[in-house]
């Protein structure tokens, strides 16, 4: 049989040019020479990715061999080269490398059947984003580890990032067995940008990847600041409700590969918080890194209503509990919960946290010029939105 050309089939993709699209999907797939593609999922708020691949994976294959002129749409997340495999050459491409499709095409289609099936378990449609809306929380003795609209989140993280930390052995404050963890290398980082809701970017590392302990024998998670401020009243607690838990997504792993541990970092941790009855603050600074997680893996809704509890739960310790913190603290806090009504395009409240942001004389210097710039650009859009 004539040998399978490369070069005929090849084809190059622009960076959010459509490979391939839903219903009118070709009858064809893809193998990805170089680059990375994202699969959409469409539904009743517009699109939301399920998965990324890569280098050496395929893509269509199972609307090809199934014949349902139905999928994902496939989009090139990059520059990205790829063979189109159709009807027309696929007997050749097989027979020119045997070994290698039948390796990936089971692989992938066994990781598209588990994407798809967390998509459409997922109740993405079932969110309904509205002020104030109470979000049953996730309930891990209950076995549900995740809210509803949490998918699939591998997006891989660089190995790189892996010479920004190192390993130390630290002891269990619950279960006091000893397991590693890994600390960052805070000299080794270089800072891009500082964010207005305080979320600090750094080249080529995120903090907020190694900024959850777990223990790998009791489960007990906490943000590493906190990881050994525990009572003997919820040392207790934390025992009876967390040390039996065999919980759906396995181990926490030690090093970051993808997104999907990441948030099963935090959602740990949240479950544990919520075990330990923490402060409104610590519940909220929790949801404020889920949010920015949803943010960096492109999922608008569940982004909105992380950020949306990590707002409430802000508020609720401003308004209900009591604190001692220093003018600066105070005006941070202000400024933040200015940015997250904002992020909700709640003007009149963003406006009233700026100003108690401002101190003038007795506060912060640099937060009384943040506050201050913030409430003028308020101002701005307030005017801007009723022209």
């Amino acid at each position: 049989m004539q040998d399978f050309n490369v070069n005929q089939y090849a084809a190059s993709f622009k960076k959010d040019e459509t490979l391939l699209c839903g219903s009118n999907m070709e009858n064809c797939m893809f193998l990805i020479l170089n680059g990375r593609v994202g699969i959409y999922k469409t539904h009743s708020k517009g699109e939301t990715i399920v998965t990324e691949l890569g280098s050496g994976e395929f893509v269509g294959e199972i609307a090809f061999f199934s014949s349902t002129g139905e999928g994902g749409k496939v989009v090139a997340m990059e520059d990205t080269m790829a063979i189109r495999i159709g009807e027309e050459n696929i007997k050749s491409f097989i027979s020119s490398r045997p070994n290698i499709i039948i390796k990936l095409m089971i692989s992938l289609s066994e990781k598209l059947r588990v994407a798809n099936e967390a998509f459409s378990h997922s109740g993405i449609d079932e969110v309904v984003y509205k002020e104030g809306m109470e979000v049953s929380p996730p309930d891990i003795m209950e076995g549900r580890m995740f809210p509803t609209g949490h998918l699939k989140y591998p997006k891989k993280i660089d190995e790189e990032h892996l010479k920004f930390i190192f390993d130390k052995t630290v002891k269990c404050p619950v279960c006091e067995n000893e397991f590693s963890i890994y600390q960052v290398r805070w000299s080794k980082l270089k800072l891009l940008e500082n964010r207005r809701d305080f979320r600090k970017m750094y080249d080529g590392f995120d903090e907020s990847w190694y900024d959850i302990w777990v223990c790998p024998h009791c489960n007990y998670a906490n943000f590493h600041y906190e990881f050994f401020k525990v009572s003997g009243l919820q040392k207790s607690e934390l025992k009876q409700k967390l040390l039996l838990i065999d919980h759906p997504s396995g181990k926490s792993e030690l090093l970051k590969k993808n997104y999907d541990q990441v948030f099963q970092d935090y959602y740990l941790a949240l479950a544990c918080k919520t075990v330990m009855g923490s402060s409104s603050y610590e519940m909220g600074r929790v949801w404020l890194r889920l949010a920015w997680m949803y943010q960096d893996c492109h999922h608008t809704e569940m982004y909105q209503m992380a950020y949306s509890q990590a707002r409430q739960f802000y508020c609720d310790g401003w308004f209900n509990t009591t604190r001692s913190m220093d003018i600066a603290e105070e005006q941070k806090l202000c400024v933040l919960i200015g940015e997250m009504y904002l992020v909700e395009d709640d003007y009149e409240n963003a406006k009233k946290f700026f100003f108690m942001g401002i101190k003038n004389q007795v506060g912060n210097k640099a937060m009384n010029m943040v506050a201050r710039n913030r409430l003028e650009d308020v101002n701005e859009l307030v005017l801007v939105t009723h022209k």
